[in-house]
Parts: structure tokens; C-alpha cells; sequence
């Protein structure tokens, strides 16, 4: 070792900081998010839509609200998966199709359905197209075969070929089937009580190591999350504590200065107390220039305005912030560690039960105690549910009123209108929609239009009736048919081909391939989705 070698220079990455939120917001959100569906009771109302739909509503959960948190849950995820993707990578129209098969691949791996099969095959799949990329550079370079790194995108489809004959089902299937096998051997002897009542007493067990041992996973998995989380949540605080205005909170730089203790004194130069209005960094050069037509009084009255009113902002801004950071860290300290304490004494008490032999619940008395507590509010709030019920029962009578007049007067008007005049009326809304639009949309209804008056003739040519009574009696459920479906997806399919077509390029010598690669992306989603809905 030679003191004098740069190390710091030679060990750096050269790696941006701001970079490193995309693994840490990453785990973070596939943890919280797995925690969501193993440990509260919406995560459960989601795995039971999920399985089973019909079951579910039976048993008294309301699908469609279900249906649409979960929208809004992967499309928050997918938005924040975007967001931290954006910012270390160049993106273009052309990447997400560059991202959509690995995604398919994944899910392949992973087996559909099981959320622990796709973190894993995630894994595997960013370690092989990670790792692949020198692998094939060392091997391309003695050889002189530099192209060999393009194949560094194939190398995850061989390796998914390659475990797939292994494991057809995927990696999730194949976990499943492995944890049935466990239990079911793991049934055949009973776990030493002994033991558990040792781990519960030690350290261990205020990370639920003894529920572990005694196979209550559900209950060791939420002392751990309990633990670690408020020793997460501790450390958290504390970097922002230390990095903030919080009181007593003091960084590097500040422990660099010989003269200010904490963070606030440094910056304002007194040791204690809120921000003030002198302790602003805006001036009127901050401020934007005012309005044209004023005279050289109320132009000068107008900036000392607009900057006190910054000021102001300011101030309510960094005052509200330092309240909420004192808060923040005040909670930290609060939790750790007295909440992975309270944890140990419950693993405690579990223990000695344990080592009694008693298979009563130690929580029991609590959580009765806290029902007891709690009953005056839930009876409270019943009575309260019912008198609202009441009061807005009284409400009802001149809705159902209003909505009844409002559906005989929709009849009556309906009624004045044949069904040629129906369709006329229909028709000459369409051409209206369709003049008002771009001319896509116009050219998408005279094709779809031919197309289905076409289909409607040749069924009438087979069938020897109307038209429309033999696609409703083929049809009964209208979409939710098979002929429904069917005619549905083939008149979407049209449009979208068509928008492809319409699809704008720019002007150039390889126009015809550009205008390929489109078409080609759009194909390349619709088989990966077609693959997806089959299997």
C-alpha cells in the first residue's frame, strides 16, 4: 500500500448522485407495494378480485371499486417508475417499445399472477442483461468481433428459454408448488416450544424470529416490518435532522465553522427563534418586471409590493417547514427506540407463554382492552351512520320524483321518432362528430361503416333475415359475447391500424423505414398483448 496513490480518484464510479434515488425509489415502492397486498385489508381485497372475481362479490367486496383502486395504484407506480427512468435516460418514442418485451419476458418468468415469482424474475432478468454486456465485450474483442455487445438484448430471452424447460410454469408456479410441499412436511413434527420461548426472550425477538420458529408467519412478518420500519423511519429523521433547521441539528459544514452551533446560526446568526422577514435572500432583483402603463410612483410602489409579498410567502414557507422538520424528528426519536421495545416485551410475554404451554393469544387482553375503548366511538359512529341514512331518506322521494319525470319525458320524445328517423337522426350526428374532428377520425368512420355494413349484408345473405335481429341473437350479451367480442376487437384492431397509417414522418431518405419500424412496434405490442390475453 503507497500512501501517496490517489485512492478517492481511483475508487470513484463517476456515477451522478441523483441517480441513486432510481434503486432506492425502486425497492422501496415493490416493497411498500408488497407489504400493501400481504398486510392490509385492501392488499387482500386485491389478491381475492384478482383470483377470483365472482367469488369475490359474493363474499361481499365491492368489485369495481377494487378494480379502480388498483388502476390508479399501477398507474401512480407506473408514473413514478417513469419519472425516476427519465432522469437517467435520454427518452424517445421508440424506448417503450424497447422496454415492453422485457416486461413480457418477466411476466413469463415470473409466472402471471404471483408478485413474488415477478420480483424475481425481474432480478434475474436486469443481473443477465447487466452482466451479459462485458461478458460478450471480453469475448467479442480478442476475436475481433465487436458486434457481438448487440447481443447482449438476446441474452435474457436464452436464459428465459432456458429455465422455462426447466420450470415450464415459471418461477412463481414452481414457489407455490414448493411451499405446499414444505407445509406439508413441515406438518408431519411440531416445532419445539422451547426453543421459541428462548428466541422470544433474546434480541430476536422483537424481530418476530420466535412467530417464525413457531410458523405464525403472518404475525413474525409484521413484528419485522414494525421493527425495521421504525428503525428506517429513525434514520430517516435523522439525516433530516441533521441536514435541516431543526433544533440543534447541525451538518458537516457546520461542524466545520468554529462559530455557529446548528444549522439555524449559521445561516442567520442567532442561536434560537423563527425566521424573520430580515432573513430573506430575495431582493428586487427577484422580483418580475411590472406591468406596462404605470408611472415612476406606483412602478416603484409596485415592487416594494410584489417584493414584501415574496417575503411573506417565504417566511410563511420556511416557518411551516421548520415546524414539520421539528415534528418529523421529534416523531423519530419517539419511535426508536421505543416502539421496537414495546415489540420485545410482547416477544417476551409470547415467550413465557411458550414456555408455560399456554396457547392463549398474549395480544388478547389488549386488543379486548382496546375494543372496549374503542366501542363507545364505533356505536357513535353507527348512530350517526343511521341518522344520515334517515335524514337522507327524506331527500329521496323528490329525487325519484325528478328522475321519474325525467325518463317519461325521454320516452315521450323517443316515442315521437320512428326508427328510420332514429337512424337518420344517428346518422347525421355521426357526420357532424366526424366534420368536427381531425380527418382520421372521419376516414376511420366511412371504413369501419363499409365494413359493417358489408358484414350486416353477408349475414343477411346467409341467415335470410334482418340483419340486426341475427347479430342480436348471436350476440344475446352484446361485447361480452363471443361474436360481440370478436366484432369489437376486429373494428378496434381497424382503427388502430389505420392510425398507424396516418401516423406522421418526417420527410426523409429512409422514410419508408421509419415508416416500417412503426408499424412494426405497433405489431410487436399487439402480439405481446394477444400472447398475454391467451395465456
Amino acid at each position: 500500500y503507497n500512501a501517496a496513490n490517489d485512492c478517492v480518484t481511483e475508487a470513484t464510479t463517476g456515477y451522478a448522485y441523483y441517480k441513486g434515488a432510481m434503486p432506492l425509489v425502486i425497492f422501496s415502492s415493490v416493497l411498500l407495494l408488497l407489504i400493501l397486498l400481504r398486510k392490509t385489508r385492501l392488499g387482500r381485497r386485491m389478491r381475492a378480485v384478482a383470483d377470483n372475481p365472482d367469488l369475490a362479490a359474493s363474499s361481499g367486496i365491492n368489485v369495481e371499486s377494487i378494480q379502480m383502486t388498483s388502476a390508479f395504484l399501477s398507474a401512480g407506480i407506473s408514473g413514478m417508475g417513469g419519472a425516476i427512468f427519465a432522469m437517467t435516460l435520454r427518452f424517445a418514442p421508440e424506448t417503450a417499445f424497447t422496454l415492453l418485451l422485457p416486461s413480457f419476458a418477466i411476466i413469463v418468468l415470473g409466472t402471471i399472477g404471483s408478485v413474488p415469482g415477478v420480483i424475481v424474475g425481474s432480478l434475474i432478468v436486469g443481473f443477465v442483461r447487466a452482466l451479459s454486456s462485458p461478458v460478450l465485450i471480453a469475448i467479442g474483442h480478442p476475436l475481433g468481433r465487436s458486434n457481438y455487445t448487440a447481443l447482449d438484448g438476446v441474452m435474457p430471452y436464452i436464459f428465459l428459454i432456458a429455465i422455462l424447460m426447466i420450470l415450464p410454469e415459471g418461477i412463481g408456479a414452481a414457489y407455490e408448488k414448493w411451499k405446499v410441499d414444505r407445509l406439508r412436511r413441515r406438518a408431519e413434527e411440531q416445532p419445539s416450544k422451547r426453543w421459541g420461548g428462548l428466541l422470544a426472550i433474546s434480541p430476536l425477538g422483537a424481530l418476530g424470529a420466535h412467530n417464525f420458529q413457531q410458523r405464525k408467519n403472518a404475525r413474525g412478518e409484521s413484528m419485522m416490518i414494525v421493527s425495521v420500519g421504525a428503525y428506517v423511519f429513525s434514520r430517516i429523521t435523522r439525516f433530516i435532522g441533521g441536514n435541516s433547521f431543526a433544533d440543534g441539528s447541525c451538518s458537516d459544514d457546520c461542524q466545520a465553522s468554529e462559530s455557529a452551533a446548528t444549522n439555524f446560526e449559521m445561516v442567520t446568526g442567532r442561536t434560537e427563534g423563527d425566521f424573520i422577514l430580515e432573513d430573506s435572500p430575495f431582493s428586487l432583483s427577484d422580483v418580475p418586471d411590472p406591468p406596462d402603463g404605470l408611472d415612476a410612483w406606483s412602478h416603484g410602489q409596485w415592487l416594494a409590493d410584489a417584493l414584501n409579498d415574496l417575503n411573506n410567502s417565504w417566511l410563511d414557507l420556511m416557518n411551516t417547514e421548520l415546524g414539520l422538520v421539528d415534528n418529523l424528528v421529534s416523531l423519530g426519536d419517539a419511535l426508536w427506540p421505543a416502539v421496537p421495545i414495546l415489540v420485545w416485551i410482547i416477544a417476551v410475554i409470547e415467550g413465557l407463554y411458550l414456555l408455560q404451554g399456554r396457547d392463549e393469544d398474549a395480544l388478547r387482553p389488549a386488543t379486548e382492552f382496546l375494543y372496549s375503548l374503542l366501542a363507545p366511538v364505533m356505536q357513535s359512529r353507527n348512530s350517526g351512520s343511521v341518522a344520515m341514512t334517515q335524514a337522507l331518506s327524506s331527500a329521496k322521494a323528490p329525487l325519484d320524483s325528478f328522475h321519474t319525470a325525467l325518463y317519461d319525458s325521454l320516452d315521450r320524445f323517443q316515442s315521437g321518432f320512428d326508427r328510420k328517423g332514429k337512424y337518420m337522426l344517428l346518422a347525421v350526428l355521426v357526420i357532424m362528430l366526424a366534420s368536427a374532428l381531425p380527418p382520421i377520425f372521419g376516414k376511420a368512420l366511412v371504413v369501419l361503416g363499409l365494413l359493417w355494413l358489408v358484414g350486416l349484408a353477408v349475414l343477411a345473405a346467409f341467415s335470410g333475415g334482418e340483419a340486426l335481429g341475427e347479430l342480436r341473437r348471436l350476440s344475446p350479451y352484446g361485447r361480452e359475447s363471443p361474436i360481440g367480442s370478436w366484432v369489437l376487437f376486429l373494428s378496434v384492431m381497424v382503427f388502430l391500424l389505420l392510425f398507424v397509417e396516418w401516423l406522421p414522418v418526417a420527410e426523409s431518405e429512409n422514410h419508408d423505414f421509419i415508416k416500417a419500424l412503426q408499424v412494426s412496434n405497433v405489431l410487436t405490442s399487439l402480439a405481446v398483448f394477444a400472447l398475454m390475453a391467451f395465456a
